[in-house]
């Protein structure tokens, strides 16, 4: 299941131009009662979020944390935040950041006299907002990992059969680290059949 590469097919090399009717699709709206609070840092992807799609890369992200709330059905609108470990884009296998995920859970058991333990704490600190921090390469191996917090926004994911939830924990996502820090899910209208199908089973 090549998801990435069919992701960049459908999307086409950046700079990219959508419809105005795709752009009203895929474009998300701050809803005050809905999303974070104004001053948070994640607040940036609204305003951010035409360049992640015209010009961003296409990436897997797999989720270490996120609020609750997203693993049980909600409003459209509703946008909560999570963390993320996101790859670079030579990076086609998932399953890799699955595995560095299972170690993450590992090491926060771990004495926190361990180096690793005690960065992939900081990684998980619910106050600070992280944007892009390496993963040690100890963890990572030859791959270039990060870890970045993000708004997931239940419009831009499969909105059956459980009404927009987090359904499995990893998916595609727009980085492009030269506009912006902030990071935002490929909305699933470009995912490929096979990984809908995939993400909509049980």
């Amino acid at each position: 299941m090549r998801v990435l590469e069919a992701c960049r097919k459908r999307l086409g090399p950046p700079p990219r131009s959508f419809s105005p009717e795709l752009t009203r699709e895929m474009r998300v709206i701050y809803w005050p009662l809905l999303s974070t609070h104004p001053w948070d840092s994640l607040m940036r992807t609204f305003f951010q979020q035409a360049k992640l799609r015209e010009r961003g890369e296409v990436v897997w992200a797999q989720v270490l944390q996120a609020n609750e709330f997203l693993f049980n059905p909600g409003l459209k609108g509703e946008s909560h935040p999570a963390t993320i470990l996101h790859a670079g884009p030579k990076l086609e296998d998932s399953s890799v950041l699955e595995e560095i995920a299972d170690q993450f859970a590992s090491l926060r058991e771990t004495s926190r006299k361990n180096p690793d333990a005690k960065a992939i704490e900081t990684m998980f600190h619910p106050s600070r907002r992280k944007y892009w921090v390496p993963v040690p390469e100890s963890i990572a191996g030859e791959h270039e990992v990060y870890c970045s917090d993000i708004l997931i926004f239940r419009k831009l994911l499969p909105q059956e059969p459980q009404g927009a939830t987090l359904q499995k924990l990893h998916f595609p996502l727009f980085v492009a680290p030269e506009e912006t820090k902030v990071v935002m899910q490929v909305p699933s209208h470009f995912w490929p059949e096979d990984f809908l199908e995939f993400w909509e089973s049980d």
